[in-house]
């Protein structure tokens, strides 16, 4: 399997080269982001940007750590969109998010699967 939105190179230089631990965070990743999307969603239905913020920073840092750049680029543009209140942009910036989200999927689980 070729990864294309996920950096593993990154990936594993940010785990000191430890694929197992690798292999941990892919696992928590799967474990701890829909959450993560799911508050998202919440907090816009309710128009909490400070939540929303928070959720999207969370988001942010989870793609981040799996070196999934383009995924973390859209998960920014909606922590930036909420901290500056442009309540107009956030859905559309939030189903990007989630595009890349489903995007990034299969090779986070290859990932934790060992398999990456």
């Amino acid at each position: 399997m070729s990864l294309t939105r996920v950096n593993r190179d990154v990936a594993l230089e940010r785990c000191g080269g430890d694929a197992d631990l690798l292999q941990e965070i892919a696992g928590l990743f799967l474990e701890t982001v829909p959450a993560s999307l799911k508050e998202l969603r919440a907090a816009l239905a309710q128009d909490d940007l400070g939540v929303a913020r928070r959720a999207a920073h969370t988001l942010k840092n989870s793609f981040d750590n799996l070196g999934a750049s383009t995924a973390r680029d859209a998960a920014m543009a909606v922590e930036v969109a909420a901290k500056e209140e442009h309540r107009d942009a956030l859905v559309p910036l939030t189903e990007k998010v989630e595009d890349e989200l489903n995007a990034v999927l299969p090779e986070v689980n290859a990932l934790a699967g060992g398999k990456g």
